[in-house]
């Protein structure tokens, strides 16, 4: 568990949080392996919606409803993991190839795992996150979609595996290619047409001002196609 807390606000709302999705695979799921839900987390959650007022319409049979004195349900030892006591996968065969905007992350691992690539244009500052993937298996492929043409790119991958241990590969790194000059350009216009979309999207005001002047531009455009053949029949000799 990451972050866990309970507070009441101000209105008197009660607010429970819990920063790990650790939390709801404890109440039972095929994912993960586990089909019955862990009966300690079953019974803290419960205890967590009693004090919100919330009752169950079928509680099983080993949640504890009215705080009566019962023993504590057995201790699943051969399900509880200890932080550190889990195993990470071991990532090899760690590879990268690229084209001007896009590269191809490729890796091995000894048991089934999920993965996902952490990458930046600084060794040190590794901060962007690439799609997880969405299934568990040895052999791993995943695409970072994109990128800058004519830049390096340094990049981890991040594994776990179906017992929660978890695993940072050594840093890699690849270098884009320049590309051609029309995907340059398209690199450069793409990113200020997404941007201006979503001025124009928030704003009605803008979204009027936009239209007017590309509707100025397409006027001007066709005034300056009438002079210029204009020009063309008056400068034309008479036969």
């Amino acid at each position: 568990v990451v972050t866990t807390t309970r507070y009441v606000t101000s209105g008197g709302a009660i607010v429970f949080a819990s920063g790990t999705i650790h939390w709801a695979q404890g109440l039972g799921t095929q994912e993960t392996g586990i089909v019955p839900p862990d009966p300690y987390i079953a019974q803290i959650t419960y205890n967590i919606f009693s004090d919100m007022g919330v009752q169950p319409a079928t509680p099983v049979s080993s949640i504890i409803l009215d705080g009566s004195n019962i023993p504590d349900p057995p201790l699943p030892t051969n399900r509880l993991k200890t932080v550190g006591s889990v195993n990470g996968p071991k990532i090899s065969h760690l590879h990268a190839t690229s084209d001007d905007v896009s590269a191809t992350i490729e890796w091995d691992t000894d048991v089934d795992s999920k993965g996902q690539i952490w990458y930046g244009t600084q060794s040190d500052h590794i901060i962007d996150a690439g799609t997880p993937e969405p299934g568990y298996s040895t052999a791993h492929k995943l695409v970072l979609p994109d990128l800058m043409p004519g830049q390096t790119y340094y990049f981890k991958v991040a594994s776990v595996n179906r017992d929660w241990g978890q695993t940072i590969s050594d840093g890699g790194s690849f270098v884009t290619s320049n590309g051609s000059i029309t995907q340059r350009l398209r690199n450069a216009v793409v990113p200020i047409a997404r941007q201006s979309a979503c001025w124009v999207r928030g704003n009605t005001t803008g979204a009027i001002l936009m239209a007017m002047s590309c509707a100025a531009i397409i006027f001007l455009v066709v005034i300056v196609v009438i002079l210029l053949r204009y020009r063309r029949l008056i400068v034309q000799p008479v036969p």
